[in-house]
């Protein structure tokens, strides 16, 4: 089984609003979590630091006094196989603060990620209603449940 990471980057505004990063994948799967395989030699936490930066332009590296907490892995279907593949994904997750939506750090999209945008995310029916009238998107079928239950734990 493949190894993979994603990173989740949750950001709390001054009202108390929870938002997320995610990102639109130029393959046409959708909305995604930004993430990838690990590469040898490299950790799960590392890979998701690194896939972050290169779908996001937005580094969060531990020295910066961001704090990240690798999630139990989980096995997820891979859009990208028509065989029906799955991939032990590893989530990491980093929180961040902020007075207002204005001073969440800056987003682009990179590789392989046409856009990426800080998504409002108190629920994942709020997150997933948002997608679908500002973006007439949707989130790829692989990490709705992953999504869906960190919003509900954390």
């Amino acid at each position: 089984m493949v190894s993979a990471a994603v990173a989740i980057v949750l950001a709390t505004d001054g009202y108390r609003r929870r938002w997320i990063i995610l990102v639109e994948r130029t393959d046409g799967h959708g909305w995604a979590l930004p993430g990838g395989y690990v590469e040898p030699g490299e950790t799960a936490a590392d890979a998701a630091v690194r896939e972050l930066g290169e779908a996001t332009g937005l580094l969060l590296y531990a020295e910066d006094e961001v704090t990240w907490e690798a999630l139990p892995a989980r096995v997820v279907p891979d859009p990208r196989s028509s065989g029906g593949a799955w991939v032990a994904t590893v989530p990491s997750v980093a929180r961040l603060t902020a007075r207002s939506r204005a001073d969440f750090p800056a987003l682009t999209g990179v590789e392989g990620a046409g856009r990426a945008e800080w998504i409002p995310a108190n629920a994942y029916a709020a997150l997933a209603g948002h997608l679908c009238t500002a973006y007439s998107g949707e989130v790829i079928a692989g990490h709705r449940a992953l999504i869906a239950d960190l919003l509900t734990v954390h």
